[in-house]
């Protein structure tokens, strides 16, 4: 999968907002708060830049996101994605989990035909029980994503001025 590909997986977790500063500022802005706030910035000559950030006490997570900043006449336009969510070291558990649990959906439906209502209900718990363990990973990565998306927004947008 090329990074291209990926950016258009995640493409609701994306900036797209034109500001009012210049592409030099837009620079600065983000080499000076990127350090305060814990991460490693990468500005390229053509107006690229890269953000990185590990974050997470327990179990770290590494979030990018790529972006391209471009002058345009009312200032300049920042647009970029997520590109990495850390979700490729919790996906190696997607495909047993779910065959797991499509192992328990087809042990609950043999064990309520039978009358073993006891059986099904455990199985059915467990079934739920990892739903809600995949679900809460997913919005751990999500989050700290949507975290990296809104920060750029707060950081570099300012609103042109009204004429």
């Amino acid at each position: 999968m090329t990074i291209g590909d990926r950016g258009r997986r995640l493409k609701f977790l994306s900036v797209d907002f034109v500001t009012a500063l210049s592409v030099a500022e837009c620079q600065d802005y983000l080499r000076r708060y990127a350090e305060t706030s814990g991460q490693r910035v990468h500005l390229q000559e053509d107006g690229s830049f890269a953000l990185r950030q590990t974050v997470g006490e327990d179990a770290p997570v590494t979030v990018a996101l790529w972006g391209t900043l471009e002058a345009v006449p009312r200032g300049t336009w920042v647009w970029g994605t997520v590109i990495e969510t850390g979700a490729r070291r919790a996906g190696r558990w997607v495909y047993p989990l779910g065959l797991l649990s499509l192992g328990l959906v087809v042990l609950t439906l043999e064990a309520a035909l039978r009358g073993a209502w006891t059986l099904a209900a455990v199985s059915l718990l467990l079934v739920i029980a990892i739903g809600l363990l995949a679900a809460r990973l997913w919005w751990r990565r999500h989050r700290y994503a949507m975290q990296m998306v809104n920060w750029v927004y707060e950081t570099l947008y300012v609103a042109p001025p009204r004429e």
